[in-house]
C-alpha cells in the first residue's frame, strides 16, 4: 500500500534523518517560489505609475492648463452689432465672419466672392445677401457688404471697417 505523500522508502529515509533534509529543501525552493511570484505580482501592480512632479509626470498650476486649452481652441471673440445705413459699406479682412440679421445688402468682391458658410456656395459680387447665413472672407482685399436699404443691422466676428 501506498501513500500519495510518504512512500515506505521515505519512511525509512526518517529514520536515518535524510528526510529532514528533503523537507528544508521542498520549504525553501516553496519560500523562493512565493518570493518570486510576490514581486513578480508586485512590478506589474505599479508598473504604469511615476513619480508625481518627473519628468514623466510634472505638476502643472490651472492657471498654465487653461492657457494652453485656450491657445489650443483659440480665444473666443464676441459677435459685435454693426448698424449700417443705406450705401454704406462694411470692408472684411481675411477670416472674418458676417451674418445680415435685417435688411437688404449686396456682396462687394472680386471674381471669387465672399463664403455662404450656410448654403454652401459661393456668392458674387452684386448678389443679394441672404438673411440669418454665416459668410466668411477668405482674403482683405476689399471684400464685404453693401447696404442697400436703409438700415442693415449685421452680425460681425473679426476685424472689419466701415466706409
Amino acid at each position: 500500500m501506498s501513500f500519495n505523500f510518504l512512500c515506505f522508502a521515505d519512511i525509512i529515509d526518517v529514520v536515518r534523518g535524510e528526510f529532514k533534509l528533503k523537507i528544508k529543501k521542498f520549504v525553501y525552493v516553496g519560500l523562493i517560489v512565493v518570493l518570486v511570484g510576490f514581486l513578480w505580482f508586485y512590478r506589474d501592480s505599479f508598473a504604469g505609475t511615476t513619480e508625481p512632479g518627473s519628468q514623466e509626470d510634472p505638476l502643472v498650476t490651472k492657471s498654465y492648463v487653461d492657457s494652453k486649452i485656450s491657445q489650443v481652441q483659440g480665444a473666443p471673440q464676441n459677435l459685435d452689432i454693426v448698424y449700417l445705413k443705406k450705401f454704406q459699406s462694411l470692408i472684411l479682412n481675411a477670416g472674418t465672419e458676417v451674418i445680415v440679421r435685417t435688411g437688404k445688402s449686396s456682396i462687394i468682391a472680386g471674381p471669387d466672392g465672399l463664403s455662404d458658410v450656410t448654403s454652401g456656395q459661393d456668392l458674387k459680387n452684386g448678389v443679394t445677401v441672404p438673411l440669418n447665413h454665416l459668410l466668411i472672407t477668405p482674403r482683405s482685399d476689399g471684400r464685404g457688404i453693401k447696404a442697400i436699404s436703409d438700415t442693415v443691422i449685421v452680425m460681425v466676428r473679426g476685424k472689419y471697417t466701415i466706409k
